[in-house]
């Protein structure tokens, strides 16, 4: 009962971000998942998806990194660099550390220790390709500004859903 409560208080307050904990059936190995992905789509047809990353240890929640899927005209990259840019005008540089890929998967990490960084709105993300130097920009609406914020208050109060 009082995990239903939290659940449903979690989805009055977080609307449908949500953070999923689970088993994969076949190979015994757990996951944690985001529900959402911030879809950040450019005029040309471009994209990128962006997500924080978590796990589970011993029960509670940690930041693990973001996850980046684009859609770029040159899937192949490395070193890409994700810059954040906050409505304080403040700034947040990350690189991946993933070797060459050509599936438009990247991944940033640490970032546990980043994460109370994102305790206010953003205006804008920028993925710049480490191989080409292609940019995407990204202006946010006023929806997507609180994306972070709302994972990082689920994090913080360790809030979760079983699947």
């Amino acid at each position: 009962l009082l995990l239903t409560v939290i659940l449903a208080v979690s989805a009055i307050t977080f609307g449908q971000n949500k953070i999923i904990h689970g088993k994969d059936k076949m190979t015994d190995k757990e996951y944690v998942i985001t529900a959402t992905k911030l879809k950040c789509l450019q005029s040309d047809g471009t994209s990128f998806e962006i997500s924080p990353a978590f796990k589970l240890k011993k029960g509670e929640l940690k930041a693990n990194g973001i996850i980046v899927n684009s859609t770029t005209k040159s899937l192949c990259s490395e070193n890409n660099v994700l810059i954040f840019l906050f409505e304080d005008q403040s700034k947040f540089q990350i690189t991946s550390f993933n070797p060459y890929d050509c599936s438009g998967f990247s991944m940033y990490m640490p970032f546990e220790k980043n994460m109370n960084m994102f305790d206010k709105k953003l205006t804008a993300i920028r993925l710049t390709n480490g191989i080409t130097n292609e940019t995407m920009t990204y202006t946010l609406t006023d929806e997507d500004k609180k994306y972070f914020i709302e994972y990082r208050e689920l994090l913080k109060k360790n809030i979760f859903e079983e699947n």
